[in-house]
């Protein structure tokens, strides 16, 4: 069984899955896009609020979703998933690989984002958001989304660079909470650039996330660093924003 609502006015429909899915559903949901492709003249995107990952109820329902797919994905142009489970996180990583549609996963709380980034126009996945209320010689930044290139390139190379001509050390506090998903491989390259080029020209470092694969690689590779390190969760953001300044 599946909830269908539709916001016209962000030209959105959003699907929640309520229990095992059945074939019905998935020919239920292709009529009501085809109505609404051919009642409005455009092609929404779609918002899909998952608290669970969903399961087939028959074999033949299974079909349906995969034949629903392939139709879907030469029509609509976004999909984002709305969900906290593990399960369905992995989603848009597979999801992407058979659909031509812009994937991107969102927290349960970050529903309104999720809608707001499927009523956008473009798909810049990502920033670097620069943060305020630090000393000009603390770079602090949180990452939000999916980071590319463009991202180094436009905000945190030239905040950097600016901040270097009036210090000879810096301190830095970068943020990733739940809004950060990944990196895309340019970016991890220009990462890698910036650390052989920067790093070294910190005083301190803080890391506020609750990711544990970032908090891993902070504590592995903090010790071969010269400047001193700390990581925080982000209930501790305050804390990790006192210590930068000191």
């Amino acid at each position: 069984m599946i909830k269908i609502e539709k916001f016209e006015d962000r030209n959105i429909v959003r699907v929640t899955p309520l229990g095992r899915l059945e074939k019905p559903d998935f020919k239920r949901l292709n009529t009501f896009l085809d109505e609404y492709i051919n009642g409005h003249d455009r092609i929404p995107s779609l918002v899909i609020h998952a608290d669970k990952f969903p399961a087939w109820k028959k074999f033949g329902a299974f079909l349906a979703h995969i034949k629903f797919v392939k139709n879907a994905q030469s029509l609509v142009p976004k999909v984002a998933i709305v969900s906290d489970k593990i399960s369905v996180k992995i989603a848009p990583a597979l999801i992407r690989h058979f659909v031509k549609a812009k994937v991107r996963l969102f927290p349960g709380a970050r529903m309104e984002k999720a809608m707001d980034w499927a009523a956008a126009q473009g798909d810049h996945p990502g920033r670097f958001r620069i943060l305020d209320g630090f000393p000009n010689d603390v770079i602090a930044v949180e990452a939000e989304g999916i980071i590319t290139a463009q991202d180094y390139e436009n905000t945190l190379r030239p905040l950097v660079e600016a901040k270097e001509k009036r210090h000879d050390k810096l301190k830095m506090l970068f943020v990733a909470d739940e809004d950060f998903q990944s990196y895309t491989s340019g970016a991890m390259w220009e990462d890698t650039k910036f650390g052989l080029m920067h790093l070294s020209d910190l005083k301190k470092l803080a890391l506020v996330s609750d990711l544990g694969w970032m908090r891993t690689a902070i504590r592995l590779f903090g010790p071969l660093m010269s400047a001193k390190v700390r990581v925080f969760h982000t209930h501790e953001f305050e804390d990790a924003a006192e210590w930068i300044k000191r």
